[in-house]
């Protein structure tokens, strides 16, 4: 069925010729056919200008959560609250970008997160309604809960995961599956016990292993169960350790394994956390270099605890979680996001586009104390579209004669255009050409640019015209094309 996008009837008709809206029109076929091949024959026609899908616009999502207005990690306002207390502190933007990633992706239920840690509390309304039966490695048995007040791993699951239900908190992937595994007690967890635990996720499907533990030691049995789980396509994160060391020196595990994404903790005020960053936490320090691959928010960390009277507080929440056991479920829950906004990348796909969609920190490039720098839910998200964001301009042949457009360039790298013929191509009277532009975000490191793309055609009037367009990598309007008609 073909039908007229817009309404010609007879109100400022002449303009809606002028722009051409009469030559738009709506294809509507079975859902069953398959839409990818249907786009892919339309834009090789030489007699369609563009094709598109019909998408939805959503309002812009922002949680309704009471405390994610103290959730520095997700949105930072300069609002966290220092140990020993004072003013507070932050550099405003140096979170990891989640309102804008939200609009994109809040997480899938068709994806598993598994949190490899101290058991979560299957009674926390946060998790309600998905969690997956998991698996108690240090009691053997089909219990995952956490013991007495073991609550670090019900801490991971709420970045990682905690519902936006307008209670409490809310965490980086609000929907995705969590699978609780327990492999640490209150003397920690042995290699067997943690190697049970990555290879049970792996065999159950999971997509995300966070693994907030570590220590100094080498396990060939570790690093196997981790390579077992990679190779069922597994993301494998782990803390980089607190000990304000260098792993390049001292080596800290798993997170030193080659198949496992180690995780650095970042300071409000966007650094390493370090014993004398503005959180005042002075007793410990992000470990760095090792192969660490990024940072994420890593001190004190608004997020879930044992419901009830156990775990760090008397309550449901806990305002003061800390070190780069927070930040691994951070970088996890973003790479649920990837997993459900596109199934099809693979687990080294997830890795390369989360460290080349990171905002550089410290030394230009990658560096040893901060790796690929500040993770970048958001961006990642629109790496994971194909780098790139596209908005459109129209170049009309509003004469008698045809126009000959002789070329179409860009005043950036960062800058492109395409969905056009090669120039020359010629327009014929009343006639248009779509111009898509885009954008590859990576580039542009966090900045907001302005560019332009100039047309030069044989129009004896204005024979080169540019086009200005602003690109915003934080806010929506994400993409600003000055003349969208010229």
């Amino acid at each position: 069925k073909i039908d007229h996008v817009f309404d010609l009837n007879d109100t400022n008709i002449n303009l809606k010729q002028q722009i051409g809206m009469h030559l738009i029109y709506c294809l509507t076929f079975d859902p069953s056919k398959d839409i990818t091949a249907w786009m892919k024959a339309l834009k090789s026609d030489p007699q369609v200008v563009y094709a598109e899908p019909d998408h939805y616009y959503y309002a812009d999502l922002v949680p309704d959560d009471p405390l994610y207005p103290e959730q520095w990690g997700l949105k930072n306002t300069g609002q966290a609250q220092p140990y020993g207390g004072g003013l507070d502190v932050g550099t405003p933007g140096a979170d990891i970008n989640a309102e804008p990633a939200w609009d994109i992706q809040t997480g899938s239920g068709s994806v598993t997160v598994a949190i490899l840690d101290e058991g979560v509390d299957l009674s926390h309304p946060e998790f309600a309604g998905r969690l997956l039966p998991g698996y108690d490695f240090v009691d053997v048995d089909n219990d995952p809960s956490p013991v007495g007040d073991g609550a670090h791993g019900t801490a991971c699951a709420g970045i990682a995961a905690a519902a936006n239900d307008g209670v409490g908190t809310v965490g980086v992937a609000w929907n995705v599956m969590i699978l609780p595994v327990r492999v640490l007690g209150p003397s920690g967890g042995t290699w067997l016990q943690v190697s049970n635990g990555i290879t049970f996720a792996g065999d159950e499907g999971a997509h995300v292993i966070s693994m907030s533990l570590g220590g100094t030691g080498f396990s060939s049995t570790v690093e196997t169960a981790v390579n077992y789980a990679y190779a069922l396509d597994a993301v494998i994160l782990a803390s980089a350790g607190n000990n304000n060391s260098n792993n390049g020196t001292t080596p800290y595990y798993p997170c030193g394994y080659t198949n496992c994404i180690s995780v650095g903790a970042l300071s409000p005020c966007n650094d390493r956390k370090t014993p004398s960053t503005c959180d005042g936490e002075f007793w410990w320090g992000s470990n760095y270099g090792g192969g660490l691959d990024f940072m994420a928010p890593g001190t004190r960390i608004y997020t879930t605890d044992i419901s009830g009277v156990a775990g760090y507080t008397p309550t449901n929440y806990t305002t003061t979680f800390n070190g780069t056991s927070s930040a691994c479920p951070f970088a996890a829950g973003i790479a649920a996001l990837l997993r459900s906004e596109d199934p099809s990348l693979t687990n080294a796909e997830i890795r390369t586009i989360m460290q080349a969609s990171c905002t550089d920190l410290g030394a230009t490039g990658y560096d040893d104390d901060t790796g690929y720098g500040r993770l970048d839910a958001y961006q990642a998200l629109l790496e994971a579209g194909g780098s790139v964001y596209g908005n459109e301009f129209t170049i009309q042949n509003l004469g008698n004669l045809d126009l000959s457009v002789n070329s179409i360039t860009s005043g950036a790298a960062w800058l492109s255009s395409s969905g056009y013929p090669a120039t020359p191509f010629t327009i014929t009277p009343g006639g248009g050409q779509m111009v898509t532009v885009e954008v590859n975000w990576p580039l542009l490191g966090g900045v907001q640019s302005t560019s332009t793309i100039t047309v030069i055609s044989d129009d004896p009037d204005e024979p080169s015209v540019e086009i200005t367009v602003t690109a915003i990598p934080s806010d929506l309007p994400d993409l600003i094309v000055e003349d969208p008609s010229i």
